[in-house]
C-alpha cells in the first residue's frame, strides 16, 4: 500500500494505491484532488525540492544530444509536472548538478586533456594535435560559452590596442613558442593581425566564420550566397570547398 498526502496534516488532498496481486504494478484506489490548505503553505514546503532532487529528475533530458534545456524550461517543467514553483537560480543549480553527474567536473575533464591527446596519437599513428588558439570572451574557468574552448591565457588591459595585443602575444609566445602547427582564430582586428604577424611568423591566422558571415550579410544580403559560404566554410574536402566557392 502506498499513501501520499499533503504536507499540511489538515488538508484533505490524498492519493492511495496498492499493488495488483503479486505484481510490481500499482493501481490507484482513491484520489482526492482537492487542496483545502493555502497555496502559501504548500509553496513554503517546497524547500525540499533541492538541486540534487531536480538534477535526478532532469538527467534524461540533459543527456539528449543537441537539446537545449535552459533553467527557464526546467522551472516550467517542474511546475507543470509536480506543481512546484522553483526559482531561476535553483533551476540553474539543478542543471549544473545534473551536468556534473553526467560528465564529471570541468576540472577533472581539463586534467584528462593531455592523456587524451597521447592516446589519440597512439591509436592513430601520424595524427597530430594542432594548437588552435581562439580569441574569446571568458565565460568560465575551463570552457567558453559554447562548451568547447579551454582558456589558455587571459589578460586585463585598458583597451584593445597595438600595444596591448603585442604585450599579450609576447607573454603568450614565452609559454608556447612558435610553430607551423599553430593556428590562431580571431575577429578581423588589425591590432591582433599585426601582433601575430610580428611574433608568430610560422603560425597560421584565420578569421571566424561568424565575422565573415556578418560582412557578407552587410555587403550583399543574399540568402543563397550566405548559405553557400556557410557550407564552404564547414566542409572537410578541398574539392567540395572549391566547388562551393565557385
Amino acid at each position: 500500500m502506498l499513501t501520499v498526502v499533503c504536507v499540511d496534516d489538515n488538508c484533505k488532498w490524498m492519493l492511495r494505491a496498492s499493488t495488483v496481486k503479486q505484481s510490481a504494478f500499482f493501481m490507484i484506489r482513491k484520489f482526492i484532488n482537492v487542496y483545502t490548505c493555502s497555496l502559501d503553505f504548500r509553496r513554503n514546503a517546497h524547500r525540499h525540492a533541492t538541486s540534487s532532487v531536480i538534477a535526478e529528475h532532469i538527467l534524461g533530458k540533459l543527456d539528449t544530444p543537441g537539446r537545449s534545456y535552459d533553467p527557464i524550461a526546467i522551472a516550467h517543467d517542474m511546475e507543470r509536472e509536480f506543481g512546484v514553483k522553483i526559482s531561476y537560480n535553483k533551476a540553474r543549480r539543478g542543471k549544473l548538478h545534473a551536468l556534473t553527474m553526467l560528465h564529471g567536473t570541468p576540472e577533472a575533464s581539463f586534467q584528462k586533456l593531455s592523456s587524451y591527446c597521447h592516446v589519440v596519437g597512439e591509436s592513430n599513428p601520424g595524427t597530430s594535435s594542432e594548437g588552435s588558439i581562439q580569441r574569446d570572451t571568458s565565460t568560465g574557468n575551463y570552457r567558453d560559452g559554447n562548451k568547447q574552448i579551454y582558456p589558455l591565457a587571459w589578460g586585463i588591459v585598458d583597451a584593445e590596442t597595438n600595444k596591448s595585443w603585442k604585450w599579450f602575444m609576447s607573454n603568450l609566445k614565452e609559454l608556447i613558442g612558435d610553430s607551423e602547427d599553430l593556428v590562431f582564430v580571431s575577429d578581423r582586428k588589425k591590432s591582433i593581425d599585426k601582433a601575430i604577424t610580428q611574433l608568430f611568423p610560422l603560425s597560421h591566422h584565420g578569421c571566424r566564420i561568424s565575422h565573415l558571415k556578418k560582412n557578407l550579410i552587410q555587403r550583399y544580403s543574399n540568402a543563397s550566397a550566405i548559405l553557400l559560404f556557410k557550407r564552404a566554410a564547414t566542409t572537410y574536402r578541398v574539392e567540395d570547398f572549391e566547388r562551393l566557392m565557385g
